[in-house]
C-alpha cells in the first residue's frame, strides 16, 4: 500500500508499506517544510508526490481556492501555471491549458467522467468547489488513463477526507463577493466508524451583475445556482467501497451585444434571471470500489450522469426558439494495479462508455445521438535508483450514430449519420534526480482524438454571437504531439 505521512511544517512523505493480518511498526522522519506541504496525488496511477512523478502536474487546495478571492472554481484554477480562463461574465468560464478547452480537457468527478457539453464556447464548466478537498491537474502521459479527449489535460476534482472513526463533525462556509454581491455558502455534515462512513452536503450561490473597470453594471451577467451532496462507504480489509450521489441547478445570464447599453441604470442588486440564460442542472451517481489481494488490488469504477441544458433565448415574440438538450451517459471502469509486475508497478483496464443525447427544444444545433466508446489501457512505472521511467498505451473504439433532423435541404437540416474511429494513444516519460533538491523531466506523447457530435454535425445559431456553425461529417481525427521538458529546484525554504 502506498501510506502518506503528513504535518503540518513538514513535507509530506509517501512510502510503499506491506500490511498484512498483523500489526506492524514504521518510524518515519517529515523533512522540515515551513513553506508549504507537498500535494498528494490521487489521479496518478499510484499515490505520489509531485515530486515522485515524470508528468506535469499540479494541485490547488479548497483552502487556496476559498481564500483566492476568484468568484468561481474555473477562476480559482488561473492560478496553477499553465491554465487559463474562457470566460463570458463572471459566471460562464471554461479553463484553458495550453490553449485548449471545452471537450479536449477531462473533468474527472470520483473517478467519472464529467461531460456537460462543454462544446460551445458560451457552455461552461458549471461546477463548484463545494465539498473537494482540491483539484489536482495533470498536463502530460498520465492523462492516457482517462480517455483519449484529454489531449490538453486532466481536472480531477478530489473530494473531501471521511469524518475521524467515532465522530460527527459539520462545518459551515461562507463567501461574499464585493463586486457581484454575490454570496456563496455551504452547510456540511459526516460522520461514521471504523468501518462506515457518511456525509451530506447543501450549498448555495447567488450573484448580480458583475461591475466593469468602470464601475458600470455589465447587463445579465448574474448567476445563480443550488448544489446538494451526499455519500456513503463502507471500509473493511479486503474491500473498500463508496456510494455518492450529486445533485446541480444552476442558471447563467448570457451576455448579448445588443444589450451592452440601455439596461445599466437597474438596480445593482436585482438577480432575477430574465431574456437570454442558459439554465444546467444534473444528477451524478457514482460508485468506486477497491478489491485487495496481497499487494495487488483491483479498482471498479461506475457511474451514471443525467445532464440537462436548456438554453433561453430571449422574449417570446422575436421568435428564437428554445433549446432543451438532455444528455445521458453511464460509463464503467475496471482496473488491475500491481506494485510486483516484473519489478515494475503496472496499471492496466478498460473503460466503457454510453451516451445518449436527445432534444426537446423547439430548436436544435446537434443531432438525437448515440455514441459508444470502448478503450483499453496499460501504464508501466519503473524506478531505478535515482531514475523513474513511466510509459503507456491506450486503444480506443469510437462509434456515433445519429438521426437525421429537419427537411432536407431546408436550413438547420441535419443528415443521418454513422461513423467509427479507433484513436491510438502512447506516451513516455522519465524522472532524473541529479541531486536531492534537482529534478529533470521529460515527457513525449502522441496520441488521435476522435471528432465529437457537435463538431461533426452541428447546424444552428448560438445565442449571444454571431456564429452559425455547421458540423462537417467527414472530419478525420486530431492528431495531437506533445514533448514537455522541464528543471525542477526544491529547497526547504523555497
Amino acid at each position: 500500500f502506498k501510506i502518506e505521512f503528513s504535518h503540518i511544517g513538514y513535507k509530506t512523505v509517501v512510502q510503499t508499506v506491506n500490511i498484512q493480518d498483523a500489526h506492524i511498526r514504521r518510524d518515519v522522519t517529515l523533512p522540515l517544510s515551513p513553506v508549504e506541504n507537498s500535494a498528494i496525488l490521487v489521479t496518478a496511477p499510484y499515490a505520489a508526490t509531485a515530486e515522485q512523478t515524470p508528468y506535469a502536474v499540479a494541485a490547488i487546495t479548497r483552502e487556496e481556492i476559498q481564500f483566492s478571492g476568484a468568484t468561481t472554481l474555473t477562476e480559482a484554477l488561473t492560478q496553477v501555471p499553465g491554465i487559463n480562463q474562457l470566460s463570458t461574465g463572471a459566471g460562464i468560464s471554461k479553463p484553458v491549458i495550453r490553449g485548449l478547452h471545452g471537450s479536449r480537457i477531462q473533468t474527472i468527478i470520483e473517478g467519472f467522467r464529467f461531460d456537460n457539453q462543454q462544446w460551445q464556447d458560451e457552455h461552461g464548466l458549471g461546477l463548484s468547489d463545494m465539498g473537494i478537498r482540491g483539484v489536482e491537474v495533470i498536463k502530460g502521459p498520465a492523462t492516457l488513463l482517462y480517455g483519449a479527449d484529454a489531449m490538453a489535460g486532466v481536472l480531477n476534482l478530489v473530494d473531501e477526507k471521511p469524518a475521524p472513526a467515532g465522530r460527527t463533525v459539520s462545518d459551515l462556509n461562507m463567501k461574499i463577493d464585493a463586486n457581484t454581491l454575490g454570496l456563496n455558502t455551504d452547510l456540511g455534515v459526516k460522520g461514521g466508524s471504523e468501518t462506515f462512513y457518511w456525509k451530506a452536503r447543501l450549498g448555495g450561490d447567488s450573484h448580480a451583475d458583475y461591475l466593469d473597470g468602470d464601475n458600470e453594471r455589465v447587463p445579465n451577467t448574474r448567476f445563480n445556482g443550488l448544489n446538494l451532496s451526499s455519500g456513503v462507504g463502507f471500509l473493511g480489509k479486503r474491500l473498500v467501497s463508496n456510494l455518492n450521489y450529486h445533485y446541480s441547478f444552476y442558471q447563467f445570464g448570457v451576455v448579448e451585444q445588443n444589450e451592452a447599453e440601455g439596461k445599466k441604470k437597474e438596480e445593482h442588486f436585482e438577480r432575477e434571471m430574465e431574456e437570454a440564460y442558459h439554465q444546467v442542472n444534473y444528477h451524478l451517481i457514482t460508485t468506486q470500489n477497491t478489491i485487495f489481494a496481497g499487494a495487488s488490488r483491483l479498482k471498479i469504477d461506475a457511474g451514471a450522469h443525467f445532464n440537462n441544458r436548456q438554453e433561453q433565448e430571449g422574449p417570446e415574440e422575436q421568435e428564437l426558439g428554445n433549446l432543451n438538450m438532455q444528455l445521458n451517459t453511464f460509463a464503467l471502469t475496471p482496473r488491475y494495479i500491481s506494485p510486483e509486475f516484473w519489478n515494475s508497478e503496472l496499471s492496466a483496464g478498460f473503460q466503457a462508455t454510453f451516451q445518449d443525447n436527445r432534444n426537446s427544444g423547439s430548436r436544435r444545433i446537434i443531432p438525437d445521438a448515440t455514441t459508444r466508446e470502448l478503450a483499453a489501457y496499460a501504464y508501466l512505472r519503473h524506478q531505478l535508483n535515482r531514475l523513474v521511467i513511466e510509459e503507456g498505451l491506450r486503444f480506443n473504439q469510437y462509434h456515433i450514430q445519429s438521426e437525421a433532423s429537419g427537411m432536407a435541404d431546408s436550413i438547420g437540416y441535419m443528415a443521418a449519420l454513422e461513423a467509427d474511429y479507433h484513436p491510438v494513444t502512447g506516451s513516455a516519460g522519465l524522472l532524473y534526480s541529479l541531486t536531492p533538491g534537482l529534478q529533470l523531466k521529460a515527457n513525449f506523447a502522441m496520441g488521435y482524438r476522435a471528432p465529437n457530435l457537435a463538431e461533426l454535425t452541428s447546424n444552428g445559431l448560438h445565442e449571444g454571437t454571431l456564429n452559425y456553425e455547421i458540423g462537417d461529417p467527414e472530419l478525420r481525427s486530431e492528431l495531437n504531439r506533445e514533448f514537455d521538458l522541464g528543471l525542477y529546484y526544491h529547497t526547504p525554504r523555497l
